[in-house]
């Protein structure tokens, strides 16, 4: 029995094609300047690449160890688009890169866990990560040193699950969603936390704020589950909508007016405020997409096509 067992193993390690076994390749993470002048893409692995959008040319194509995990390669500027947070995980480094001389000015320090997602806050002096472990540390952008660590597993109402969504409200509060369906605000300079409520999700979920944080959007892994459209300030829901499919997933504009989602062979694009579905594009079967940002101005949005591909898109 154990003689059968260990020759079918063998024929079907030999059927399956070797794509299935390679890690993931393509583009894990884009960022767009908040000036709209630039834009940063991983490739998982491979390279860094900043890309100046008004000229149309590359402005920096380095290459670099970059991590390969599921969770993608964390990119973000800072508020003045000088400046681009980095993790660099196979050098176990975080580091901040000065986007016009394309070299690495400072490395941040203190830190037992890899970041998910970077945040600046509004003013540039800080910079917040979302942990893996569920935790929140911010650093002092201009000395590099941890300033503060926000820690899950010492709050008396503990939240095991994922951080989804990180934004700053203003340069006091910063806003965490997390992948069990609680959303929580801090006050940044005490770490004592000033609200949690539920978004009620369907098993674990995606969410997506404005850049103003007003407004928050969200949706469970059900395939039945519907987008929730949420007022931070009252923590009401305002309305949800329809979208279907085990892997669809959206982002909201930066002024919280468009919604963009994804689900199988389709995008669409709603109206946040009333819930009306303005526009939709047909994909091919085949196209997957894993990242998808809007442009500053709202107007625009990016998606990732194939291993190294960036294709624009005109809202409506």
């Amino acid at each position: 029995m154990k003689r059968a067992t260990y020759v079918f193993l063998l024929i079907l390690i030999f059927l399956i094609p070797k794509s299935t076994f390679a890690q993931p390749s393509g583009i894990t993470n884009i960022a767009i300047s908040p000036n709209g002048k630039l834009l940063a893409k991983a490739v998982c692995g491979k390279k860094l690449t900043l890309w100046n959008l008004k000229q149309d040319r590359l402005t920096l194509n380095k290459t670099l160890p970059l991590s390969c995990d599921c969770s993608g390669i964390p990119l973000a500027f800072s508020p003045d688009s000088r400046t681009l947070a980095v993790s660099i995980v196979r050098y176990g480094k975080i580091q901040l890169w000065d986007v016009k001389s394309g070299k690495a000015k400072r490395t941040l320090k203190g830190y037992g866990a890899w970041p998910d997602s970077f945040v600046f806050s509004p003013n540039g002096l800080l910079v917040a990560g979302a942990m893996g472990s569920g935790e929140i540390f911010l650093w002092n952008t201009q000395t590099g040193k941890l300033q503060y660590a926000i820690n899950m597993w010492s709050d008396h109402d503990q939240d095991y699950s994922g951080i989804q969504t990180l934004a700053f409200l203003n340069n006091k509060n910063i806003i965490a969603g997390f992948s069990g369906g609680n959303v929580r605000i801090w006050d940044i300079a005490t770490g004592k936390r000033l609200k949690n409520f539920s978004i009620k999700t369907n098993g674990r979920s995606w969410m997506s704020i404005d850049a103003k944080a007003k407004t928050l959007v969200s949706r469970g892994d059900h395939i039945y589950s519907l987008v929730r459209v949420w007022d931070i300030q009252t923590d009401k829901l305002r309305h949800s909508i329809p979208l279907y499919g085990l892997n669809a997933k959206g982002i909201i504009s930066p002024n919280g007016a468009k919604l963009i989602t994804w689900e199988w062979k389709m995008l669409k694009e709603w109206d946040v405020r009333t819930g009306k579905l303005l526009h939709r594009w047909n994909l091919k079967p085949t196209r997957s997409i894993e990242v998808f940002q809007f442009l500053p101005n709202g107007k625009q949005f990016v998606t990732s096509e194939g291993i190294d591909h960036l294709k624009f898109w005109n809202v409506y």
